[in-house]
């Protein structure tokens, strides 16, 4: 399957079913309310990113850049945030974290 560009995911980015996301750069993309449940996002540079109200259950985000990355409301209950960049992150009561998760060990920012 080809990688696709940042343009071609930020165009389709409610049907992304049989997308390949491992180590694109969505660095500044406006993902919000993106369905990204179960995807490979491993090295993915998603710095600035706006993944508000996003659903990222079961996702693979191991070494993702995320920081600064607008994450309120989104979904990462299942996750895998080992080893993520989140420093600066924006999260909010309705960002749902694995069990376990402390976004403040993560140095994210609550914003309400």
């Amino acid at each position: 399957m080809a990688k696709l560009t940042r343009e071609q995911v930020e165009e389709t980015v409610h049907n992304l079913e049989e997308a390949e996301l491992e180590s694109i750069d969505l660095s500044g993309a406006n993902l919000s309310r993106a369905h990204l449940r179960s995807k490979t996002l491993t090295w993915a540079k998603l710095f600035r990113a706006n993944l508000q109200d996003a659903s990222l259950g079961n996702s693979d985000l191991r070494w993702a850049d995320l920081r600064k990355a607008n994450l309120n409301g989104a979904n990462l209950t299942t996750a895998n945030l080992r080893w993520a960049y989140l420093k600066g992150a924006k999260y909010d009561q309705d960002t749902q974290f694995p069990q376990g998760f402390d976004p403040r060990e993560a140095w994210m920012i609550r914003t309400s």
